[in-house]
């Protein structure tokens, strides 16, 4: 008998893929119910289907895919004890996100050409570490925190001594180091970019570094998508939730998912068909305002911010660079 999968409509690279082995139907992710998934065997979902005993229970769901790195949209605790299998998709656009703090930074540069920053990133997971390979390729200094790391300075170290912070973690709520509202205030810190999930840093503490002439990026909001006006309107960058939504990232996550389910349930599905080569830049703030137009995103939310999903569901193609690098300090 053929699995049931139930898709998430906005996934892109999908439409065809299981089609010649499984029964698929596709859905709008937030549209997803408990109807929808009763008789399913598998889902492929993203973040914006919250999936967890009110969206599960009675199901015969065995399997879920999110085509993310994150998995706060889901139940883990709740999928465990049903025997529900997860598989999430770590890395998928590390380099996507990587190149949304880049041109973030590189626009905030153009209005301040005599700042030399220090600049701090918090994590240092697969995104993490991919911001701070492009950083490395600029004339700045990079300080990274990570609890889980050894060797990386606190994060009340990065408060003391960075001018820029950018955040890349879970959300978390518990364990040793829970991630929700770790940042509360800044003191140092000229410039925050929070792409890593609204909630990890304290809205009201962004205005109220803002207020003291301080600057903030936000690609990730509390509330998404009715977020705070007052901070769409006073973000230096405020795009909606779409750092990671290069073509590159999406075909990674699409095709992580695909596996995964495919594996689980041991099919042949008509794989996507690999993108082109991106192109290279070189290591030049104003090359990587070129290689990706954030302003213009972070212009079109401002301008219509009640369009927050339609503009991530209609999100133009955005390729990946690779930036050359040019700083002998740290090229190996």
């Amino acid at each position: 008998m053929r699995p049931y999968i139930v898709i998430d409509d906005a996934i892109p690279f999908v439409r065809g893929v299981f089609e010649n082995c499984a029964e698929v139907c596709y859905i709008n992710g937030a549209d997803i119910t408990r109807k929808d998934v009763a008789v399913a065997d598998a889902l492929i979902v993203r973040t914006r289907t919250r999936c967890d005993v009110s969206l599960l229970e009675g199901s015969r769901v065995k399997m879920i895919a999110t085509a993310t790195i994150g998995t706060d949209h889901i139940d883990l605790k709740y999928c465990s004890e049903r025997g529900i299998r997860v598989c999430n998709a770590p890395g998928c656009n590390a380099g996507s996100v990587a190149q949304w703090v880049m041109s973030a930074i590189a626009e905030w540069m153009l209005v301040n050409e005599e700042a030399h920053p220090v600049v701090g990133v918090v994590g240092y997971g697969n995104v993490g570490h991919k911001v701070v390979e492009m950083l490395r390729c600029m004339d700045v200094e990079v300080m990274v925190c990570d609890p889980f790391k050894v060797g990386t300075a606190t994060f009340a170290e990065l408060q003391q001594k960075a001018d820029i912070l950018t955040f890349h973690v879970p959300l978390t709520y518990d364990g040793d180091y829970p991630t929700y509202h770790m940042a509360g205030s800044f003191t140092h810190v000229r410039y925050v970019l929070n792409a890593s999930r609204g909630g990890v840093v304290d809205e009201r503490a962004l205005i109220d570094l803002t207020e003291r002439g301080g600057a903030c990026a936000v690609d990730c909001w509390e509330g998404e998508p009715e977020i705070d006006r007052e901070l769409l309107q006073r973000s230096f960058v405020a795009t909606p939730h779409i750092a990671g939504y290069s073509a590159d990232g999406k075909w990674n996550g699409t095709t992580m998912a695909v596996r995964a389910v495919a594996k689980y349930f041991g099919l042949v599905p008509v794989m996507p068909l690999p993108l082109s080569e991106g192109c290279q830049i070189a290591a030049d703030w104003t090359d990587i305002r070129k290689g990706y137009d954030i302003m213009a995103d972070s212009c079109a939310l401002k301008k219509e911010p009640e369009k927050f999903e339609q503009m991530r569901r209609s999100y133009p193609v955005r390729r990946e660079y690779k930036i050359l690098w040019n700083n002998k300090k740290y090229k190996q």
